[in-house]
């Protein structure tokens, strides 16, 4: 996970990158949605961007980027966290959830043979970074 921005005007924002797509979090009253795949909509936004010295506020124009919804929920669900990094946690991990594909079809053999090197079980298939299921590893003590 890379975060290029934290914070914002709702309780929480989030803008960064996850496993080489661009994703955009945000909570707000309790709700929150997480979009992927960020895309320039050609339209622009005021944002604040701090005061002048003067005290009054300061804005600039940014570029408005949409994604696709892929999770919506409260602040209730199961693994959201209280602190950032539980935060990033659940953002990472609901991002891989929806990526995954319910079996990955790459090379399942390898996987078994990698866990097996590694000692510890394959979580994410290395050619489509998608979670697949808990290979077992069989080790035979001489």
């Amino acid at each position: 996970m890379v975060v290029h921005s934290h914070k914002g005007w709702a309780p929480e924002q989030w803008r960064g990158d996850v496993d080489g797509h661009s994703f955009y979090f945000r909570e707000r009253h309790d709700h929150w949605h997480i979009e992927i795949d960020l895309r320039p909509t050609g339209q622009f936004l005021n944002v604040g961007d701090g005061r002048h010295d003067e005290g009054a506020n300061r804005h600039r124009q940014r570029k408005f980027q949409q994604g696709n919804v892929i999770a919506t929920s409260t602040v209730y669900a199961e693994d959201y966290g209280t602190t950032f990094v539980q935060r990033a946690q659940f953002i990472v991990t609901t991002i891989r959830d929806h990526l995954r594909r319910k079996s990955c079809t790459h090379h399942p053999q390898e996987l078994g043979v990698i866990s097996e090197a590694l000692g510890v079980a394959v979580r994410w298939c290395p050619a489509c970074r998608g979670r697949v299921q808990d290979v077992s590893v069989e080790r035979s003590d001489p």
